[in-house]
């Protein structure tokens, strides 16, 4: 088993309590940076070898296995996505949650159920929402203006 603190909410929290540090070890086009010894300006995809024979010549290869499995793809372009850590912005969700439920009591819902079912649902359960976006296909972002 591995971490990839920059790939994953769980991965991302136990390494920060850990103090594991994370890096800039890939740039936007897939190609390692110099933060990895040996590999800089190699694609990702391949660097499996080189990163097999690396560890077999340090005696810690455990054992190599190929696995088949799918990769997310650009549901436009059809390209194999990269996941990479960024920079994002968050909105702090939590320190509002409460005024936001008060302030969604005050407001008429068709069908009714809404206001007491999926819509106070949502807020109960809303996480921080992140506004950084660097796709060009997306779900609308749903924007309140607090009137106080």
């Amino acid at each position: 088993m591995h971490q990839a603190p920059e790939f994953g909410e769980d991965d991302f929290n136990l390494a920060k309590k850990e103090s594991v540090s994370m890096t800039e070890a890939m740039d936007s086009s897939g190609h390692y940076t110099a933060e990895i010894d040996d590999m800089e300006g190699v694609f990702y995809r391949d660097a499996n070898e080189l990163v097999v024979e690396k560890l077999k010549g340090k005696g810690l290869l455990f054992k190599k296995e190929s696995i088949t499995h799918r990769v997310a793809h650009c549901p436009r372009s059809g390209v194999p996505l990269i996941y990479k850590a960024q920079d994002s912005w968050f909105i702090d969700i939590q320190s509002v949650k409460g005024r936001l439920l008060e302030k969604a009591e005050e407001i008429n819902r068709y069908p009714e159920h809404f206001k007491e079912g999926r819509f106070a649902k949502s807020i109960e359960t809303a996480p921080d929402w992140c506004i950084s976006r660097t796709r060009y296909w997306g779900t609308p972002m749903p924007v309140f203006k607090a009137v106080l």
